[in-house]
């Protein structure tokens, strides 16, 4: 597996909004693919922010990670955001996640930022594991979710 920045692969914007679309469709900041595909390509450039992250395998797409800055505009004093974390199904269990969420670490820490936030509506465990506190709680795209903090 590779993981390397979208800007590397924009010819997969396409195919990476249609599986987050596929996924998470009930919620709104995925329910209409055009504007999942519009987010990847800002994303796909070679701005700062936002910056995906893709994961690779045998050059399937497998996963992706972003770090964006005010992902919850309501918490403007909360700067740099871990945000759309996602694997494929059929590869889950293998570290992926972990690979693009480490890969997504180090990227705010080449900004030197301080802190990075995510949000989160059932994986505080993995989370956890991984470095974040729960610091808050908060209705997101009609979810209840926990805000977590991982002190970089």
């Amino acid at each position: 597996m590779i993981i390397e920045p979208l800007s590397c692969h924009p010819d997969r914007v396409v195919e990476l909004a249609g599986l987050l679309n596929d996924e998470w469709f009930d919620f709104a900041p995925w329910s209409d693919r055009e504007r999942i595909e519009k987010r990847f390509r800002e994303a796909a450039s070679e701005a700062t922010f936002p910056k995906a992250f893709l994961a690779l395998k045998d050059e399937a797409v497998v996963g992706t990670a972003s770090v964006k800055l005010r992902a919850l505009q309501h918490h403007p004093d909360r700067l740099h955001w871990l945000d759309e974390v996602f694997v494929v199904p059929d590869y889950r269990g293998q570290g992926i996640a972990k690979g693009l969420i480490d890969v997504a670490v180090s990227y705010a820490k080449s900004l030197m930022a301080e802190d990075l936030f995510l949000y989160t509506p059932d994986k505080q465990a993995l989370y956890e594991r991984l470095g974040w506190g729960e610091i808050d709680q908060d209705d997101v795209n009609g979810e209840r979710v926990s805000i977590m903090v991982r002190k970089l």
